[in-house]
């Protein structure tokens, strides 16, 4: 896990590479280095966090046996044992993952991608062939951030890392206000800076000196059309989710540093901790933490505690209190470089920020079960038929159906920017519940959920591990009907069938455990609510030109007076402020369009 930047092209200088692993320095505190051949006109960066092979020989930017190729590359290919076996002849020098690409590369090229299981973005230069192989692993859990200005491509795993480059900072408008109008974000390959593109997932480039950057696609999940959907007995379908989940979890126990478990008591996460369990030696003690509110009605540590076995678990409990909100919303806004989901995001940073002074780099966590299985409430109304697909994609309310937006606050030229269309739809032909899990995988959740956990882990330099995005159990889950989903309105059937067989003392409590919540709405109207009032009254606000401010303070007003059933729409503001004045220039940039133009807003 590690921080990786590159730059090909004309504008390539010695310096502008060691700025921008300066800015990475916290993806990879363990060392760095570059590679730069002016001559070629391409530059490679890396700041590492050492997980796999912590000698010298895992140091990157990696060269293979010939020297032509060198690599940068972020993340983990879990199943690094079982490549090297298959390519034994590669004359290997390290114990790492990282040299099984190039050996992977070496044999197959491109297609060494569907060879790989893992979370991975890198950027390799192949210098015999004159070109740069740039990849991102098929859910994007690693990012890859690009710029083009025409004769210069940059890369890096953060925006941060390009502007230390010299690529231009403007925010981009659009995304903004489809953003704030519709709820969409990190749904496509634009960012929040205008200039900044990210490389979808499940896709690679190839790059010479004279192309311009053309993402290829190498993986999307399928869905069968309803009537395609192939059968599968019940206890069948169990037998193959457990073996899939055994291994997903059994190559993501690979480290050469201590790890851990981010546990929430929830379902999907005591899933994951009873397989940690089946998988490690029974004298071993094992870490697990769990970001917690004090507040009575929020605090669920002791639904956790009834869970976990103390026999086996070294138990950390992490409480945030409102007072910490806007410290940790600064710190972690500058690191997110883009909205944040809302103050449970915020306590998840903190854990991980505690679980580094700890000692404990790699954190595994239980993300994805709700998108593969049917875990939100909308699902049961899409499988039973009482909600179509397209009411769902326009209803513009949150996943309790609860309304979640403010458009009429927002500068009528500024709202007409937002774009709610998404760059493809599954085939109608498929079941409702498969397209709306196809689409909140693709485009609608998941996407920012792994931005944010990408960003939120990395601040303190953690490797975090999603092994229910195992690519081989994604695919799994799109081939069984909609009725080991969810089944009489019951949510993520299949998985509370297998745990019901394994854990029937805990199946009971888990069905009681309620959705994720915070104390969000009532601190940003109690102790939280003159910070919010400073941040509506602040000039990075008002500059951006993207609200009608008195329309704006009259809604918070009336939040402050009446409450609301949700409050993300005031988080939204809160973002919008800070992420102007996080990155100054930005908002700097557009206050003087605004002075200079009549109409800031044009598509």
């Amino acid at each position: 896990m590690c921080g990786i930047a590159g730059i090909f092209g004309p504008a390539l200088t010695f310096h502008a590479l060691e700025a921008m692993t300066t800015a990475l320095h916290h993806r990879g505190p363990d060392a760095r280095g570059t590679y730069c051949i002016p001559d070629q006109s391409i530059g490679l960066a890396h700041t590492r966090l050492s997980i796999l092979d912590l000698s010298p020989q895992g140091l990157q930017p990696m060269a293979d046996a010939t020297g032509q190729r060198h690599l940068v590359f972020n993340g983990e290919i879990y199943n690094y044992l079982e490549l090297r076996e298959i390519l034994s002849e590669y004359p290997f020098r390290s114990n790492s993952d990282t040299e099984v690409i190039l050996a992977a590369y070496d044999k197959w090229g491109v297609e060494c991608l569907s060879r790989f299981v893992g979370m991975f973005s890198f950027a390799l230069w192949d210098a015999k062939a004159s070109v740069l192989f740039c990849a991102r692993d098929r859910l994007g859990i690693k990012p890859f951030l690009y710029s083009w200005d025409g004769r210069t491509f940059r890369f890096a795993s953060e925006a941060k890392a390009l502007f230390a480059a010299g690529v231009d900072s403007r925010p981009n408008h659009e995304t903004f206000a489809t953003y704030l109008a519709h709820g969409l974000y990190d749904h496509s390959d634009a960012t929040f800076f205008a200039q900044v593109h990210s490389l979808p997932a499940g896709h690679f480039m190839l790059l010479t000196p004279a192309s311009a950057p053309a993402p290829r696609q190498y993986w999307s999940v399928r869905i069968p059309d309803a009537c395609d959907v192939a059968p599968i007995r019940e206890e069948e379908a169990i037998e193959r989710l457990g073996d899939l989940l055994l291994d997903a979890v059994r190559i993501r126990l690979r480290s050469d540093v201590p790890l851990g478990l981010n546990f929430s008591g929830g379902l999907d996460s005591f899933t994951l901790m009873s397989i940690m369990e089946q998988l490690s030696p029974l004298n071993q003690r094992l870490d697990a933490s769990t970001a917690c509110f004090r507040e009575p009605q929020y605090d669920e540590t002791w639904f956790t505690r009834r869970l976990m076995d103390q026999e086996r678990w070294n138990s950390f409990e992490i409480p945030t209190a409102p007072g910490e909100i806007p410290g940790l919303m600064h710190e972690a806004l500058w690191h997110q470089e883009a909205p944040i989901g809302g103050v449970s995001t915020l306590a998840y940073h903190k854990l991980h920020r505690e679980h580094r002074k700890r000692g404990v780099v790699v954190q595994l966590e239980a993300q994805g079960v709700d998108e593969l299985f049917g875990g939100y409430a909308y699902y049961s109304r899409l499988a039973a038929g009482t909600q179509s697909i397209d009411a769902w994609l326009g209803a513009n309310t949150y996943q309790d159906a609860s309304p979640f937006l403010a458009p009429e606050v927002l500068a009528p030229d500024f709202a007409r920017l937002g774009n709610p269309v998404l760059p493809d739809r599954p085939s109608t032909l498929a079941a409702p519940l498969e397209q709306a899990l196809k689409i909140d995988l693709i485009y609608r959740k998941l996407p920012r959920v792994l931005r944010m956990n990408d960003r939120l882990s990395m601040a303190s330099g953690i490797e975090l591990r999603e092994p229910f995005l195992d690519h081989r159990l994604v695919e799994f889950t799109f081939t069984l009907p909609s009725s080991l989903k969810i089944r009489d309105g019951v949510s993520k059937y299949l998985v509370r069938r297998l745990i019901a067989g394994r854990h029937p003392e805990k199946a009971a409590l888990l069905q009681t455990k309620r959705a994720v919540v915070a104390p969000q709405r009532e601190w940003l109207r109690g102790p939280l609510a003159s910070w919010v009032g400073d941040l509506l009254h602040s000039a990075a606000l008002r500059d951006c030109g993207y609200f009608h401010i008195p329309a704006l303070q009259n809604r918070f007003r009336n939040y402050l007076a009446h409450g609301a059933d949700n409050s993300f729409f005031l988080w939204q503001w809160c973002n919008i402020a800070l992420w102007f004045e996080a990155f100054g220039k930005l908002a700097h940039t557009t206050a003087q369009a605004r002075t200079e133009q009549p109409c800031a807003f044009s598509a």
